[in-house]
């Protein structure tokens, strides 16, 4: 390895360092559970820094190998030595929340957050960040042109919704739609996700219709009328009588 590779090595094990193990929140990284962050998450924060535009998981797997202190499990990261706290069950005492903070969301995501609140799932936790600017700055990573979401901090934790602070930022669990302030959907990009949503349900019903009326059917064996021979007595069911008569049981 050359020298000048030595010192790239160096340098971006000493950024995941920093990172990971004192101030993922300068990032606007959360973690999920264990202490561990997404190795896809990292790597956006990575390449906002000047000269590591280049860094790929295996740049980060290598220095692992070569340095140590990280311990990489599937799609996710740690630092083995962790100077930062992060306890959601902990409620603690009255800390100084802001009036408003700010969440980025993708701008497809818009008309559902606005309708349904926003909750990211177990083990995953809502950014909440003081200026819009860092806000739009982490929303930029997933969206182009994310939404920024205002959203109602001070009131929401004096009614009982559990955020805490993480560094310089803080996080939820939840975020109820009552607290969100947001800027209106497009009425044309809100009108075609709804039809959208319609398409989509009646082709799932369609789709319903379809298999129950399958298990009601059965294979239809066709002769050759040239071979057949002529049977006496009453002429057999057609598949509109049998048809009939499996939609009268199932009424």
């Amino acid at each position: 390895m050359s020298k000048k590779e030595e010192f790239k090595r160096k340098d971006l094990y000493h950024l995941l360092k920093y990172i990971l193990s004192y101030r993922p929140d300068e990032y606007g990284l959360v973690p999920e559970s264990e202490g561990f962050f997404k190795i896809k998450e990292l790597l956006w924060a990575v390449h906002e820094e000047k000269g590591f535009g280049y860094v790929r998981k295996g740049d980060i797997e290598e220095v692992i190998v070569r340095e140590g202190g990280f311990e990489i499990r599937g799609q996710r990261i740690r630092a083995n030595e962790r100077h930062w706290t992060m306890n959601m069950d902990d409620n603690g005492s009255d800390i100084d929340i802001p009036s408003i903070l700010y969440t980025p969301i993708r701008n497809r995501a818009h008309l559902h957050v606005l309708n349904r609140g926003l909750f990211w799932g177990k083990n995953k936790y809502i950014p909440l960040f003081k200026t819009p600017e860092f806000a739009r700055r982490i929303g930029k990573r997933k969206d182009k042109d994310p939404v920024i979401l205002e959203i109602m901090a001070e009131r929401a934790y004096s009614e009982g919704l559990r955020i805490i602070p993480f560094g310089t930022i803080f996080i939820a669990e939840e975020i109820p739609k009552r607290y969100i302030i947001g800027p209106p959907v497009d009425e044309k990009i809100g009108l075609e996700r709804l039809q959208k949503e319609r398409k989509q349900k009646l082709s799932e019903e369609q789709k319903r219709i379809r298999d129950a009326f399958s298990a009601g059917t059965f294979p239809l064996r066709l002769e050759d009328k040239r071979g057949a021979k002529k049977k006496k007595g009453k002429k057999p069911k057609g598949w509109k009588e049998e048809v009939r008569r499996w939609r009268r049981r199932n009424r």
